[in-house]
């Protein structure tokens, strides 16, 4: 059986272990000898740690576990061979060995091989496949641009649901910083302007929700640290007393 794992994290040091741990999986389900590869997708997937080899021993012993695996660094794939192989290689020509001026005519040649009978039942889901990879090296208006002339892209649902998730996350982080930049403001005129750690604090904030909470506590709030400390804590009432009793 061949194991892959497509890698485009920074999970590299961790890699090797799970590596082995899905493939001793794989061995007792089905009882066959696995060979395992992991293909890296982008440079800041790659780490010395990779070396082929995943050890395990004890001080002063013999390793008691050598485990033996491949990995493939993409963007060092000659184009060629990937655009001429089985159609499900299509997608990563567009993140090997090329450079930004090459990728009209790398998806020129995708076009021409998708083209065929059998290339036009996989169109779809291969020239998605190629949009997200290509996000992995290059901006997404880049992408827009290069793909604007696939006549196959605008046909796909799973390219439209793409961008309109990429359209909703963009409103998302804009109502973020508009929310972190009154919230500067307001804090700033009610504390004074915040240090470089209650700055940084603010800057980690991604919850919507969470930075609308605190800017409706800045008039009770006493300082940033009150405001950041607590943001959860709803200010208290002042107690009423009632005439002819005592609290």
């Amino acid at each position: 059986m061949l194991h892959l794992e497509f890698v485009a994290g920074h999970d590299a040091v961790a890699l090797p272990r799970k590596l082995h741990v899905r493939n001793a999986l794989l061995e007792d389900r089905h009882d066959l000898p696995v060979r395992s590869s992991a293909v890296l997708l982008r440079p800041e997937a790659d780490s010395r740690q990779l070396t082929g080899f995943y050890e395990r021993s004890f001080p002063s012993e013999e390793p008691y576990l050598t485990f033996r695996y491949q990995f493939v660094r993409v963007w060092r794939l000659p184009p060629g061979p990937l655009l001429m192989g089985g159609l499900a290689l299509l997608p990563l020509a567009l993140i090997s060995a090329v450079t930004e001026t090459e990728l009209p005519g790398i998806i020129q040649r995708m076009e021409q091989r998708l083209s065929g009978r059998r290339g036009r039942k996989q169109a779809e889901r291969l020239w998605a496949a190629a949009y997200i990879m290509l996000g992995l090296r290059y901006s997404p208006a880049l992408g827009a641009q290069l793909f604007r002339g696939v006549v196959s892209m605008k046909e796909s649902s799973t390219y439209q649901a793409i961008l309109a998730e990429g359209r909703a996350e963009g409103r998302a982080e804009g109502k973020v910083a508009e929310a972190k930049r009154v919230l500067h403001i307001l804090g700033g005129d009610a504390f004074g302007q915040p240090n470089a750690a209650t700055a940084d604090a603010i800057e980690r904030i991604t919850d919507l929700a969470h930075l609308e909470a605190l800017l409706r506590r800045v008039r009770s709030a006493a300082s940033w640290q009150d405001l950041l400390g607590h943001p959860g804590r709803a200010p208290r009432s002042p107690r009423r007393r009632s005439s002819g009793t005592t609290e």
